[in-house]
């Protein structure tokens, strides 16, 4: 299965999940970078709107449980790269991918 990088979708919906008022088109602007598709830009892009963030890479069994909602992150339940996660509880994680759709993961 290819991987699809839709980080303007992604990081859109984040900053909805956020209250952050931002068109789609500025959010592919600010993506428009010669970093490309990578998390490093989705953080460049964060801070041009001001929007505290910060970018670690933890061992998943670890941290998820301690990490709240909403956030972006890589999962590899899907065809596209990143998602955010929109809620998530002991048993049942919602994510928003790289199209836009919601999917549950239980």
């Amino acid at each position: 299965m290819t991987e699809v990088n839709n980080i303007d979708i992604v990081l859109y919906h984040y900053l909805r999940a956020l209250s952050v008022k931002v068109s789609r088109g500025t959010v592919r602007r600010l993506l428009n970078t010669p970093l490309g598709d990578s998390i490093r830009s989705i953080s460049d892009a964060l801070d041009v709107l001001h929007v505290k963030n910060e970018v670690y890479q933890l061992p998943p069994h670890d941290y998820f449980p301690q990490l709240e909602a909403p956030f972006i992150t890589i999962l590899k339940v899907d065809r596209n790269q990143f998602c955010v996660v929109t809620k998530k509880d002991d048993f049942i994680v919602e994510f928003l991918n790289g199209d836009g759709k919601k999917i549950i993961h239980r």
